[in-house]
């Protein structure tokens, strides 16, 4: 190196073979897999090949393989729920542990039971990345379907709305939750609860153990991105012939509703006619 400066600054032509590369020397990366362990990763696979929590299992242990492989800190973990008061959390890997023969037997013996209560599992997880000094926090959730349990009252909003404040309190005490799913439905509600970017589809159930451990070997080490702004509100839903916001929807050619400011209350009323449109009051 030191020839190849000296003959080029004389104004030479030095020897061609010489090579500069970037090498990442430190991540400074801490991830955790959570694994959703309910019932219906019990399911038969319908293209064949076992059933699902064969996966699940594969796709954590190779998670486990390549996290070894990079040299990063690392925790796994499952869950399961059965009502708002009795949700199981099973901590199978902590940071400082090593990758032994015993957790290994532990991944191989994973099974589902129960429901999935995700936003309890999320804030649990969350509470033990404190006291872990890194830059960038990951939450890996690997899961087959949306958020339910027994006590839902047939609602899903309740439990999507509960996991989607699970990842915005996450979120702001630097956690940064990702989800990796085999719901082919999950485009209708994993944007409001995580996000946009920050989930993904595996398209068949045999590709959960690869997108895993290729999450794992493609985390990056700068600054985690700013995913705040991305998480949205959950619209509920909406009724036929009515806006985003749940208002109806004019008429085409409908004139707008005359209104008169109401001296005692500072409230906005509506003509009569407007009000059987479904016109409403407004204050403020």
């Amino acid at each position: 190196v030191v020839n190849y400066i000296v003959e080029r600054k004389a104004g030479h032509s030095p020897s061609p073979a010489i090579y500069r590369r970037r090498e990442q020397r430190q991540r400074e990366i801490a991830v955790t897999l959570l694994a959703d362990m309910s019932t219906s990763i019990m399911q038969h696979l319908p293209e064949g090949g076992g059933r699902l929590v064969d996966r699940v299992r594969a796709g954590v242990l190779l998670f486990a393989e390549s996290m070894e492989e990079v040299g990063d800190a690392y925790s796994i973990a499952g869950f399961c729920s059965k009502y708002r008061d009795n949700v199981s959390y099973y901590a199978i890997k902590g940071f400082e542990q090593p990758l032994s023969q015993d957790i290994r037997s532990q991944i191989g013996g994973m099974s589902g039971r129960l429901a999935t209560r995700m936003g309890a599992a999320i804030r649990h997880a969350t509470a033990r990345f404190e006291g872990i000094e890194s830059r960038r926090r990951l939450l890996l959730i690997l899961s087959d379907g949306r958020p339910e349990d027994y006590d839902d009252g047939g609602d899903r909003r309740y439990l999507h709305e509960d996991t989607r404040m699970a990842v915005k309190e996450a979120v702001a005490k630097g956690v940064h939750p990702f989800c990796i799913t085999v719901d082919t439905m999950a485009n209708q509600y994993l944007p409001q609860i995580f996000g946009r970017g920050n989930a993904a589809l595996s398209s068949r159930a045999t590709d959960h153990p690869r997108s895993a451990s290729r999450m794992a070997a493609a985390l990056p080490a700068g600054p985690p991105p700013a995913t705040t702004a991305s998480i949205m509100p959950w619209p509920g839903p909406r009724r036929s012939g009515s806006t985003a916001s749940g208002a109806p929807r004019p008429r085409p050619g409908a004139r707008p509703a005359r209104r008169a400011r109401s001296p005692r209350l500072g409230c906005t009323t509506v003509s009569p006619t407007a009000a059987r449109r479904g016109a409403r009051w407004r204050c403020g």
